[in-house]
Protein backbone atom coordinates (compact mmCIF):
# COMPACT_ATOMS: atom_id res chain seq x y z
CA UNK A 1 0.00 0.00 0.00
CA UNK A 2 1.01 3.64 -0.25
CA UNK A 3 1.14 3.77 3.56
CA UNK A 4 3.67 0.90 3.60
CA UNK A 5 5.69 2.67 0.89
CA UNK A 6 5.67 5.92 2.89
CA UNK A 7 6.78 4.08 6.04
CA UNK A 8 9.68 2.46 4.19
CA UNK A 9 10.96 5.67 2.60
CA UNK A 10 10.41 7.66 5.80
CA UNK A 11 12.63 5.24 7.72
CA UNK A 12 15.42 5.24 5.15
CA UNK A 13 15.67 8.01 2.54
CA UNK A 14 13.73 10.68 4.42
CA UNK A 15 15.50 10.03 7.70
CA UNK A 16 18.86 10.54 6.00
CA UNK A 17 17.74 13.83 4.43
CA UNK A 18 16.23 15.00 7.76
CA UNK A 19 19.47 14.19 9.55
CA UNK A 20 21.52 16.21 7.07
CA UNK A 21 19.25 19.27 7.19
CA UNK A 22 18.64 19.22 10.94
CA UNK A 23 22.32 18.58 11.67
CA UNK A 24 23.32 21.51 9.48
CA UNK A 25 20.77 23.68 11.28
CA UNK A 26 22.07 22.62 14.67
CA UNK A 27 25.66 23.39 13.65
CA UNK A 28 24.45 26.84 12.53
CA UNK A 29 22.60 27.27 15.86
CA UNK A 30 19.24 27.64 14.11
CA UNK A 31 16.11 28.37 16.13
CA UNK A 32 13.72 25.58 17.11
CA UNK A 33 11.27 26.82 14.46
CA UNK A 34 13.96 26.75 11.78
CA UNK A 35 15.07 23.27 12.87
CA UNK A 36 11.49 22.06 12.51
CA UNK A 37 11.27 23.62 9.04
CA UNK A 38 14.61 22.08 8.07
CA UNK A 39 13.27 18.67 9.09
CA UNK A 40 10.17 19.25 6.94
CA UNK A 41 12.46 20.24 4.07
CA UNK A 42 14.50 17.07 4.57
CA UNK A 43 11.38 14.92 4.61
CA UNK A 44 10.05 16.56 1.44
CA UNK A 45 13.32 16.24 -0.42
CA UNK A 46 13.82 12.66 0.77
CA UNK A 47 10.37 11.69 -0.47
CA UNK A 48 10.91 13.51 -3.75
CA UNK A 49 14.30 11.88 -4.23
CA UNK A 50 12.93 8.37 -3.61
CA UNK A 51 9.97 8.78 -5.97
CA UNK A 52 12.36 10.18 -8.59
CA UNK A 53 14.62 7.16 -8.13
CA UNK A 54 11.62 4.86 -8.61
CA UNK A 55 10.56 6.74 -11.76
CA UNK A 56 14.03 6.64 -13.27
CA UNK A 57 13.86 2.87 -13.02
CA UNK A 58 10.76 2.94 -15.25
CA UNK A 59 11.48 5.80 -17.69
CA UNK A 60 15.19 5.09 -18.17
CA UNK A 61 18.04 3.06 -16.78
CA UNK A 62 19.80 4.08 -13.61
CA UNK A 63 23.52 4.50 -14.00
CA UNK A 64 25.10 1.08 -14.32
CA UNK A 65 21.80 -0.83 -14.05
CA UNK A 66 19.07 -1.93 -16.40
CA UNK A 67 15.71 -0.21 -16.41
CA UNK A 68 13.08 -2.24 -14.59
CA UNK A 69 15.44 -3.43 -11.87
CA UNK A 70 13.00 -2.42 -9.09
CA UNK A 71 10.34 -4.62 -10.72
CA UNK A 72 12.82 -7.48 -11.08
CA UNK A 73 13.70 -7.15 -7.40
CA UNK A 74 10.05 -6.86 -6.32
CA UNK A 75 10.65 -3.53 -4.59
CA UNK A 76 7.74 -1.55 -3.23
CA UNK A 77 7.53 1.67 -5.22
CA UNK A 78 4.80 4.30 -5.31
CA UNK A 79 3.82 3.05 -8.78
CA UNK A 80 3.60 -0.57 -7.62
CA UNK A 81 1.55 0.41 -4.56
CA UNK A 82 -0.80 2.51 -6.69
CA UNK A 83 -1.23 -0.19 -9.30
CA UNK A 84 -1.51 -3.25 -7.09
CA UNK A 85 -3.90 -1.57 -4.64
CA UNK A 86 -6.58 -0.25 -6.89
CA UNK A 87 -5.50 1.36 -10.14
CA UNK A 88 -6.42 -1.60 -12.35
CA UNK A 89 -8.72 -4.55 -12.85
CA UNK A 90 -8.29 -7.35 -10.27
CA UNK A 91 -6.74 -9.82 -12.74
CA UNK A 92 -4.13 -7.25 -13.81
CA UNK A 93 -3.34 -6.39 -10.18
CA UNK A 94 -2.93 -10.09 -9.40
CA UNK A 95 -0.61 -10.61 -12.37
CA UNK A 96 1.53 -7.62 -11.41
CA UNK A 97 1.65 -8.78 -7.76
CA UNK A 98 2.65 -12.27 -8.93
CA UNK A 99 5.52 -10.90 -11.03
CA UNK A 100 6.65 -8.52 -8.29
CA UNK A 101 6.69 -11.45 -5.87
CA UNK A 102 8.94 -13.64 -8.02
CA UNK A 103 12.56 -14.18 -7.03
CA UNK A 104 14.85 -11.93 -9.06
CA UNK A 105 16.39 -14.89 -10.88
CA UNK A 106 12.97 -16.10 -12.02
CA UNK A 107 11.65 -12.78 -13.35
CA UNK A 108 11.92 -12.68 -17.13
CA UNK A 109 12.58 -9.55 -19.21
CA UNK A 110 9.12 -10.02 -20.76
CA UNK A 111 7.51 -9.97 -17.30
CA UNK A 112 9.42 -6.82 -16.33
CA UNK A 113 8.28 -5.16 -19.56
CA UNK A 114 4.68 -6.28 -18.96
CA UNK A 115 4.63 -4.66 -15.50
CA UNK A 116 6.24 -1.47 -16.83
CA UNK A 117 3.58 -1.28 -19.54
CA UNK A 118 0.82 -1.82 -16.97
CA UNK A 119 2.21 1.00 -14.81
CA UNK A 120 2.20 3.31 -17.85
CA UNK A 121 -1.20 2.25 -19.19
CA UNK A 122 -3.03 2.57 -15.90
CA UNK A 123 -1.65 5.95 -14.85
CA UNK A 124 0.70 4.82 -12.11
CA UNK A 125 3.71 6.52 -13.72
CA UNK A 126 1.74 9.72 -14.30
CA UNK A 127 0.46 9.58 -10.72
CA UNK A 128 4.03 9.41 -9.42
CA UNK A 129 5.05 12.30 -11.65
CA UNK A 130 2.13 14.33 -10.30
CA UNK A 131 3.18 13.50 -6.76
CA UNK A 132 6.63 14.90 -7.56
CA UNK A 133 5.09 18.16 -8.77
CA UNK A 134 2.97 18.40 -5.60
CA UNK A 135 6.05 17.80 -3.43
CA UNK A 136 8.00 20.47 -5.32
CA UNK A 137 5.19 22.96 -4.68
CA UNK A 138 5.03 22.11 -0.97
CA UNK A 139 8.80 22.44 -0.64
CA UNK A 140 8.72 25.87 -2.28
CA UNK A 141 5.98 26.96 0.16
CA UNK A 142 7.95 26.08 3.31
CA UNK A 143 8.49 29.13 5.51
CA UNK A 144 12.22 28.50 5.64
CA UNK A 145 12.45 29.13 1.91
CA UNK A 146 11.40 32.76 2.37
CA UNK A 147 13.47 33.14 5.53
CA UNK A 148 16.67 32.05 3.80
CA UNK A 149 16.64 33.17 0.13
CA UNK A 150 20.07 31.64 -0.60
CA UNK A 151 18.78 28.28 0.61
CA UNK A 152 15.73 28.71 -1.63
CA UNK A 153 17.96 29.35 -4.67
CA UNK A 154 19.99 26.21 -3.96
CA UNK A 155 16.89 24.08 -3.40
CA UNK A 156 15.30 25.40 -6.61
CA UNK A 157 18.41 24.44 -8.55
CA UNK A 158 18.32 20.98 -6.97
CA UNK A 159 14.63 20.56 -7.84
CA UNK A 160 15.32 21.44 -11.48
CA UNK A 161 18.20 18.98 -11.68
CA UNK A 162 16.15 16.20 -10.11
CA UNK A 163 13.42 16.70 -12.70
CA UNK A 164 15.62 16.18 -15.79
CA UNK A 165 14.45 13.25 -17.90
CA UNK A 166 11.31 12.45 -15.91
CA UNK A 167 8.73 14.26 -18.03
CA UNK A 168 10.04 13.93 -21.57
CA UNK A 169 7.86 11.02 -22.67
CA UNK A 170 4.61 12.90 -22.08
CA UNK A 171 5.79 16.31 -23.29
CA UNK A 172 5.67 17.69 -19.76
CA UNK A 173 9.31 18.72 -19.39
CA UNK A 174 9.25 22.07 -17.60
Amino acid sequence: TEAAYNTIIDSKTCSLFRLVFRGTGELARASALDLSELERLGTGLGTLFQIRDDLIDIVGAKEGREAGNDIREGKITLMAADFVHGAAAPELREEAARILGLPRTETTPAEVLAVKELFWAHGSVEGSRNRLLELEARIRELEIMSTYPRLAVGIEELLQRLRVGLFQESGQER
